[in-house]
């Protein structure tokens, strides 16, 4: 599906080289498929100089920056424009979390568990996502709360490393961070 996917995004923006939503998965694909990050950013200025006004290419360019890039300030900006031109979006939570990566990849974890509750406050279901339990945890670590942060990673604890190590999307100074908060936390090396 992966290639399909790539291959779609180029014909859409070959297509309408003006569709400010084809230059916004082109730069997805560009980063998930073909792993090409500058590429991917590219595409997605591409995609807010068309429409400024587009939350998701606003949103996109912000966690290519951010959590593809390791541009933590850089990227902030973006995802906040992203949360002020559609506030009752309901992918909200999504932008809560870029927030949250963001913020502790720039290591202001105090403010990314802020953003990350805000993002369960939005989707509660999603703190059964291995994902949010590991950042929760790694942020906690980063604040010296050891207690909590093992409960909030508990049952996932023995996928936590693998998990991140092999995410395509974090740039290595975020899984970084986010493994140095899981090692402040107590979670043993394998």
């Amino acid at each position: 599906w992966r290639a399909h996917f790539y291959e779609a995004a180029r014909r859409a923006t070959s297509l309408d080289n003006m569709d400010a939503e084809a230059h916004t998965m082109l730069a997805r694909a560009y980063q998930t498929v073909a792993g090409q990050p500058e590429n991917a950013i590219a595409e997605a200025k591409q995609a807010v100089s068309i429409n400024p006004f587009n939350a998701m290419a606003n949103s996109i360019l912000g966690v290519l920056l951010g959590i593809g890039a390791a541009r933590f300030d850089e990227a902030i900006p973006w995802v906040e424009k992203a949360v002020a031109l559609n506030p009752l979006d309901p992918r909200q939570h999504v932008y809560m979390y870029q927030l949250s990566l963001a913020h502790l990849g720039a290591g202001r974890p105090e403010t990314a568990l802020s953003y990350l509750r805000e993002a369960i406050r939005h989707a509660p279901d999603n703190m059964d996502n291995i994902e949010h339990q590991i950042v929760l945890a790694s942020i906690l670590g980063h604040l010296g709360r050891t207690a909590e942060a093992l409960r909030a990673i508990e049952s996932v604890a023995d996928k936590a490393r693998d998990y991140i190590t092999g995410h395509i999307m974090f740039a290595p100074n975020l899984k970084e961070v986010i493994l140095e908060g899981l090692r402040k936390a107590g979670l043993p090396e394998k």
